[in-house]
């Protein structure tokens, strides 16, 4: 017997953003470091809302779409 397809969702993803957004500055400096960059960043879009992608059937990810500038210094 087939039911249908399972759908997961998860109640107030807002509540993850602090988490997220210090995923996003982690992973800025990390970036930054081996590439040498000591420039400054721009960061657009930490606004956008919490959204949730379901992955497989036990798994969802958490993600906020933003967009990313880096203003390298010139020697």
């Amino acid at each position: 017997m087939t039911l249908g397809n399972t759908t997961l969702g998860l109640n107030d993803p807002d509540k993850y953003r602090t988490q997220i957004l210090e995923s996003i500055a982690k992973s800025i400096a990390e970036t930054k470091k081996p590439l040498g960059i000591s420039g400054s960043v721009e960061v657009d879009g930490l606004e956008n809302p919490v959204s949730v992608m379901q992955l497989n059937e036990t798994e969802v990810a958490l993600f906020i779409n933003y967009k990313l500038g880096i203003q390298a210094k010139t020697p």
